[in-house]
């Protein structure tokens, strides 16, 4: 299975792991021209390997969520604090 990354870069929005396991991530957003950050807690997306139709495929992967999902399988919080808060009350 293809892993989610560490660091990734998003609409001008640096992002960085912080803290993670099996189902769950939390990520430091960071933004070169603003001096807050902020903090995603996600649940982290396990999708099936597919084959398109032009005969190229993905594997097995893990993924963020889709904008959509934000609200439910996604959340951005002010503190680190916040984001732990979040990922704890998924996970019970």
């Amino acid at each position: 299975m293809k892993t989610l990354p560490t660091t990734s870069t998003h609409s001008g929005y640096n992002l960085s792991q912080v803290w993670r396991d099996p189902n769950f991530a939390i990520f430091s957003k960071t933004k070169p021209s603003h001096h807050n950050n902020h903090f995603e807690a996600i649940r982290i997306q396990h999708l099936k390997a597919v084959k398109l139709p032009d005969g190229s495929s993905y594997p097995d992967r893990e993924a963020y969520p889709k904008g959509e999902q934000w609200g439910t399988d996604a959340w951005t919080c002010s503190t680190l604090q916040a984001a732990r808060d979040k990922v704890k009350e998924w996970a019970s």
